[in-house]
């Protein structure tokens, strides 16, 4: 019987890794949720840099797993490794599979590869998609953040049950402040407050957000805009009476009181909203009207949602704005999307949704 849970991730000590926050969060979760259970968490970055540190880490953790544990690593391939490449890993798993009474051991997908779109991207993509199946032959379980690659990896030779498991939100919430906030950004009676979870990435379309911040300043809307990310890009095209806020990086309860004094979001993805994303899980928390894109890595559980969300197609960045400029106008039509993507949420990304069916997919009990 698992007595243990262990989560093992290698902290690249950048000031924002969802990966990370996702770790704390589920351990969290886990002992407030299951008090029999000792969850303990191991960076197998190390100490130092370089590969020997990495190994050194690597040994400190299997020294430190008993036979009733289960073992969760927590993946993207950048993160262990320049490109992606690590080969110690798969030999870091198979090690613990070798031990006497080995411990359970699973494999959490927060990116499986990149996408072989050009000669340096499939050479990336091939060694990235050996190390995946090397880890995954060592596991008894994997986890995938995506249904669509739920997908893909059943159909791969490699061993043991695949299952999605989505991701929740990073942040607090901070609805019951919402007007609080609002108080303190000085927003105005007559302005719409628009925010997004933004980043400097070619996966976030900030020309989506232009598009759709002028639709909604032309038909009369006064629009104040947030970029609430980290590293959200300056956005050239602007209308000039839009009030455009991009105060780079926050606290995880500043973040959130803006999303809770936003009154819709914008989450325009190249490969569509999905239940990876912690920045739609964050509007989704807070009981936001969100418009997102609809692509190739799009959920259906968020597709079906259209109570909650309305869905774009990549691509169609006029429709995008032309969503926009007509929730602006509908108030009462807002209010009844941010009620239903906070039931969304709680019924389906909550932190205590997704604890659960991690554990319901050990061996515990």
């Amino acid at each position: 019987m698992i007595r243990t849970v262990a989560i093992a991730y290698s902290d690249r000590g950048a000031p924002v890794d969802g990966i990370r926050d996702h770790s704390e969060r589920i351990i969290e979760q886990l002992r407030r949720d299951f008090p029999e259970l000792r969850v303990k968490y191991f960076d197998l970055r190390g100490e130092g840099s370089g590969l020997s540190a990495r190994v050194v880490a690597a040994v400190r953790m299997l020294r430190g797993l008993d036979n009733a544990c289960a073992l969760i690593l927590q993946y993207n391939p950048f993160s262990f490794g320049r490109w992606g490449f690590a080969p110690w890993l798969p030999g870091t798993l198979a090690a613990a599979r070798l031990r006497r009474g080995h411990p359970f051991i699973a494999v959490m997908v927060h990116e499986p590869f990149v996408p072989m779109t050009s000669i340096r991207w499939t050479l990336l993509g091939s060694w990235q998609r050996l190390q995946l199946a090397a880890l995954r032959s060592c596991a008894d379980v994997t986890f995938v953040s995506i249904g669509a690659w739920q997908d893909v990896l059943r159909r791969s030779p490699a061993r043991g049950p695949v299952y999605h498991l989505p991701v929740g939100s990073n942040f607090p919430d901070r609805r019951a402040s919402r007007e609080a906030f609002r108080s303190a950004l000085g927003v105005r009676e007559e302005e719409l407050v628009v925010s997004t979870l933004g980043r400097d990435h070619p996966s976030w379309m900030g020309d989506y957000v232009v598009a759709a911040a002028n639709a909604m300043a032309a038909a009369g809307t006064r629009v104040r805009l947030l970029g609430i990310g980290a590293t959200t890009p300056p956005l050239t095209g602007l209308d000039p009476a839009i009030c455009f806020e991009r105060p780079g990086l926050l606290e995880p309860g500043e973040v959130a009181g803006r999303l809770a004094a936003s009154d819709l979001f914008l989450a325009p993805l190249i490969d569509g909203v999905s239940t990876r994303r912690g920045s739609v899980m964050a509007g989704l928390q807070h009981g936001l009207p969100m418009i997102g894109t609809e692509g190739p890595l799009t959920d259906q559980v968020l597709a079906d949602a259209k109570d909650a969300l309305v869905l774009t197609p990549v691509g169609r960045p006029e429709e995008f704005a032309a969503t926009a400029a007509r929730l602006a106008e509908e108030p009462e039509a807002r209010e009844r999307m941010g009620a239903a993507a906070r039931r969304l949420y709680e019924c389906q990304f909550d932190w205590s949704v997704v604890a659960s069916r991690l554990h319901a997919a050990l061996p515990i009990g």
